[in-house]
């Protein structure tokens, strides 16, 4: 059974040791060196995080930091507009503040599509300043 498809069949309701443990293979399993592993990658990171978001409890320390640098990764390469769209969901859920200031930069790189910039722009007006705590 592939890791979307049992991320997927997860419950509404998920402990955050539960989500701890797919966070991790989902940091080991998936290698980000295609486009499409990266979506895939956002995708289940995605769902994790709005399910660890209505936990209303912080994810570990360690851990959060070791999505913060696979999603920062991403944005070091190709973007599209779903996949920044994406990103901006777990950024807010997750509190990533490393991505966030990733996403500052790229707020004003001319070289990415206006639509993408728009995206970035809309997510750090609703964001304001920190994501640090995103209760």
């Amino acid at each position: 059974m592939s890791l979307a498809y049992k991320v997927n069949a997860l419950p509404e309701t998920v402990t955050t040791g539960e989500l701890a443990a797919y966070f991790r293979e989902v940091l080991t399993q998936l290698n980000l060196d295609s486009i499409e592993s990266k979506q895939l990658f956002v995708e289940i990171v995605f769902e994790l995080a709005d399910k660890q978001w209505h936990n209303y409890e912080q994810m570990d320390a360690g851990l959060k930091q070791d999505v913060d640098k696979a999603t920062m990764s991403i944005l070091l390469g190709q973007l599209s507009l779903d996949l920044v769209s994406a990103i901006s969901g777990i950024i807010g859920r997750l509190g990533l503040c490393e991505s966030y200031q990733k996403y500052k930069v790229l707020a004003s790189d001319q070289s990415l599509p206006t639509d993408i910039r728009r995206e970035i722009n809309n997510t750090i007006s609703e964001f304001g300043e920190s994501v640090d705590n995103s209760y």
